[in-house]
């Protein structure tokens, strides 16, 4: 079940994690409706939601352990197979990082830091890759097993570029 208690933290897919600060009646299409309002920590704005569409917007509670397990996972793997095609391979990425999902991000983070280190990649890659590590940053830095953002940066880049496991996807 979702907190929507005051001071919460919650992820939201767009904008990471979020902070409720409280709830407020809002006019919508000429209705009162009510609806949650949340802080974004990374970037200083102002969410307001209404309360029944919180499920469709994919708010979700910060990663549990078991899916910091699936995380770990996804960025120790190799690369999954990916479109040749920049646009297809930028749109795969897009989908992944709206899903919301912490372990499709992480993929994202994955594949793109290391095509980056092999191939290099474009200029838009290189924003969406940004934006994924924000994300995967900023949820991993509200779990106990990190300090702080550095030593969540330091974790995530560990497993990305481990010898053995990069070693092994260079020569596929």
């Amino acid at each position: 079940m979702l907190s929507l208690a005051p001071n919460a933290t919650l992820i939201h897919p767009h904008h990471g994690a979020v902070t409720v600060v409280g709830r407020e009646v809002r006019v919508v299409r000429g209705e009162p409706t009510e609806c949650i309002v949340l802080h974004s920590l990374a970037n200083r704005l102002t969410i307001r939601i209404p309360i029944d569409r919180i499920d469709d917007v994919g708010i979700r509670p910060v990663m549990s352990d078991a899916t910091l397990t699936l995380v770990v996972a996804a960025l120790g793997e190799t690369m999954t197979d990916e479109p040749a095609n920049w646009s297809r391979r930028f749109k795969t990425y897009e989908q992944k990082v709206a899903s919301g999902s912490i372990v499709q991000v992480s993929e994202v983070v994955r594949d793109i830091s290391r095509r980056d280190v092999d191939r290099g990649v474009s200029p838009g890659e290189k924003r969406m890759l940004t934006r994924a590590q924000t994300n995967l940053i900023a949820e991993l830095s509200l779990m106990p097993q990190f300090a702080d953002e550095g030593e969540a940066i330091a974790f995530v880049d560990g497993l990305i570029h481990a010898e053995p496991r990069h070693r092994e996807r260079a020569t596929a």
